[in-house]
């Protein structure tokens, strides 16, 4: 009972969220005929290759995912690619980006790598897609200076997922040090407990261990850029569809675009990100002067195709897994430690 009034106030806190967000983003509108006849004179033709562009994205994550995990037991890329999959379809439909502990857990089920472990690697994935992004904010931010609260956006930002790296840094390179001190503080806990917090704590710093091998890092930084640009590339090209403004806006707004709504959408909503996407990225658009009427037909057209399709795809993939979307609910409230714990101590 407690745990499923958790996961309910989870989804109202984040249905909140959202809402609030979407009504903030619907107030900047002052002509809904004027969103109507922006979407019917939009030029579709850019959602084929904004697609491709996406999904070769996605693609490439699963090839730096590759990477992340080779430590632990090298994975073809054609075998994580569902897995991405399935994961980005379960942050699109359930709440609190589940999508990160689903793919975790058919992981594990899939390939028998210990849930610990690998979701060290996606929490060293997730800092990486923040240093990426940031990357392309700072290169933008050398042309064109930003407004206040961006300004903030991007020391916080920065400073946290620089501090992230350092520390999986740290726990990668003083492993024997930090589990000698953790096996001391054990003690304190009764015996059969004491066993089982080893065996995760062992198992999460084995996920850690990719960040000593500088090679396997340097091609986790590349495929993070390319994998971003794929993205950044959706959202210029459905932006040419649109007339948003006159003169077109430059490359880098659609470039910061990308990084701002992804950094944003990093903040517990309901699933979709909805509310979230279309504030951030009305926002960032009205600080270069788009009309608010078409930015907000832009915004919904390209959430739908970040969304649709690969939530589509994840739902085949789960059907051909043999998989359940009830199954992926039940995550958070049942009890992985001890699972963990055995194929731990088992590996």
């Amino acid at each position: 009972m407690r745990e499923r009034l958790v996961r309910h106030w989870r989804f109202w806190i984040g249905l909140a969220i959202s809402l609030f967000f979407l009504w903030w983003a619907v107030k900047q509108v002052s002509d809904f005929q004027h969103v109507l006849s922006t979407l019917r004179q939009a030029d579709y033709a850019f959602v084929i290759p904004a697609l491709l562009a996406y999904f070769v994205g996605v693609w490439l994550r699963s090839v730096r995912w590759k990477y992340l995990l080779g430590r632990l037991k090298p994975i073809p890329t054609s075998r994580l690619f569902p897995v991405v999959v399935i994961g980005y379809m379960a942050n699109d439909v359930l709440p609190a980006r589940m999508g990160e502990l689903v793919r975790v857990h058919v992981l594990a089920e899939r390939e028998g790598i210990p849930r610990t472990a690998s979701f060290a690697t996606v929490l060293i994935e997730r800092a990486f897609d923040g240093v990426a992004v940031l990357l392309f904010m700072a290169v933008i931010s050398m042309f064109v200076p930003f407004e206040q609260n961006l300004e903030q956006v991007f020391r916080w930002a920065g400073a946290l997922f620089s501090a992230a790296l350092v520390v999986f840094f740290a726990l990668s390179l003083a492993s024997g040090p930090f589990l000698a001190a953790v096996k001391l503080m054990s003690r304190l806990l009764p015996r059969r407990r004491r066993e089982g917090a080893l065996a995760l704590i062992t198992s999460f710093m084995e996920g850690t261990k990719v960040m000593l091998h500088g090679r396997s890092l340097l091609y986790v930084v590349g495929y993070s850029i390319a994998a971003w640009l794929c993205e950044s590339a959706v959202y210029v090209l459905l932006g040419m569809g649109f007339s948003l403004r006159q003169p077109p806006l430059p490359l880098y707004v659609y470039v910061l675009n990308t990084a701002v709504v992804n950094l944003g959408t990093m903040v517990p909503s309901s699933p979709g990100y909805v509310g979230t996407f279309e504030a951030l990225s009305m926002f960032v658009l009205s600080l270069f002067k788009a009309n608010p009427n078409a930015a907000l037909a832009y915004t919904g057209v390209l959430h739908l195709v970040l969304l649709v399709p690969v939530t589509l795809l994840g739902f085949f993939y789960l059907w051909r897994h043999h998989l359940s979307l009830g199954s992926l609910r039940q995550l958070p409230s049942t009890s992985k430690a001890a699972h963990d714990s055995v194929e731990a101590s088992a590996g």
